[in-house]
């Protein structure tokens, strides 16, 4: 990993601040593709407008995610490549960490959330939903 990588040059930090520091400068430095950042774009704004992306989740969203929600899923994926150990973010990267960065697709009131219930569950169903409206999206597009 990438933190190994620095520690072993000789580059540890020596204090905590130091080491949260220096690993946000190795988060900044990993690359994300245009068409990773449109798919983050078109995610957030599909929790905003699902009808638009022809999703049946209207039922679940009473707010979508604000428009900030697609820096912090972006910063997010590329911690999360680089605890993967690489050096660029995939849609897999995205996949994996949205869940637990955008909201959840409930009423804001979260109830049963507190009972043990996965609120990612009804998420991570409805992200592959949205990775396929997004693509079809795209598609038209572009034609």
């Amino acid at each position: 990993m990438a933190f190994h990588r620095a520690q072993e040059r000789g580059q540890a930090p020596s204090s905590p601040l130091e080491e949260i520091l220096h690993t946000r400068k190795l988060v900044d430095q990993i690359h994300v593709d245009e068409k990773i950042r449109d798919y983050i774009v078109h995610l957030v704004f599909a929790t905003r407008t699902p009808e638009k992306y022809k999703l049946d989740m209207k039922h679940l969203i009473q707010f979508g995610a604000s428009p900030r929600a697609t820096i912090y899923l972006t910063v997010a994926a590329k911690a999360w490549a680089l605890l993967q150990g690489r050096g660029y973010v995939t849609p897999e990267d995205v996949k994996n960490i949205g869940p637990d960065v955008l909201p959840p697709p409930h009423h804001p009131d979260l109830r049963g959330r507190g009972a043990g219930e996965d609120y990612r569950r009804p998420y991570q169903k409805n992200l592959q939903h949205h990775s396929r409206a997004v693509k079809n999206r795209q598609r038209t597009m572009n034609h």
